[in-house]
């Protein structure tokens, strides 16, 4: 069985006004927070449970019903960490989501169809234009992966 990890610990303070009352998962789009799509995706990809590490605002997510556990140390310490937290909750295959961007069900669905016994990666091949609209050296605070043959 797969067990869904949504990191959800950050404050996202470059967000600014966003998230000085909640985490970062829980603004809105379309009427709706990228929680709420995370989980419709999800669940419209089959899956039923998800484990959300939880940090800033914990109690807002906690609010939604799902299992958490909380990164204590979430101020100090980076999303690494907070996937450390849950992996210790787990056994068997993991699909670690950040709780902050939006995607459907299909895109989950793409994922798992090409998982195997090592990593699959879903990634938008066009991220480095909507960086560059935000910030004139995108490499220098992006996570990043190498493709390689």
């Amino acid at each position: 069985m797969t067990t869904v990890i949504l990191l959800a610990a950050g404050r996202g303070s470059r967000l600014k006004g966003f998230t000085a009352d909640k985490p970062k998962c829980l603004n809105t789009v379309g009427g709706r927070t990228l929680l709420e799509w995370q989980l419709t995706a999800l669940t419209g990809a089959g899956f039923g449970s998800v484990l959300a590490v939880t940090g800033y605002r914990k109690e807002m997510i906690e609010a939604y019903g799902i299992p958490t556990i909380h990164n204590v140390d979430w101020e100090s310490t980076n999303m690494v960490f907070s996937l450390f937290c849950a992996v210790q909750q787990t056994t068997g295959a993991v699909l670690i989501s950040y709780s902050d961007i939006l995607y459907g069900a299909q895109a989950v669905k793409t994922l798992l169809s090409g998982a195997g016994p090592n990593i699959s990666i879903l990634y938008d091949s066009e991220w480095e234009t909507l960086w560059r609209q935000r910030s004139t050296t995108p490499l220098a605070d992006t996570e990043s992966f190498v493709i390689s043959e």
